[in-house]
């Protein structure tokens, strides 16, 4: 995870709260992989997506 990354956790931790959370993509997830949980929650929550190299 880089710089930016953790600055982005880290101001959205600020404003709200200790108990936010902040999903960190690290690959492509298949849907038929996903329960509908998991998928309400990354469709309702902006996320991050690492990406190597960049």
């Amino acid at each position: 995870m880089g710089q930016w990354e953790v600055d982005v956790v880290q101001e959205r931790r600020r404003r709200q709260g200790k108990e936010v959370i902040v999903p960190i993509i690290l690959e492509t997830i298949d849907s038929k992989h996903m329960t509908s949980q998991l998928r309400t929650l990354l469709d309702s929550t902006p996320s991050l997506r690492y990406r190597s190299g960049v």
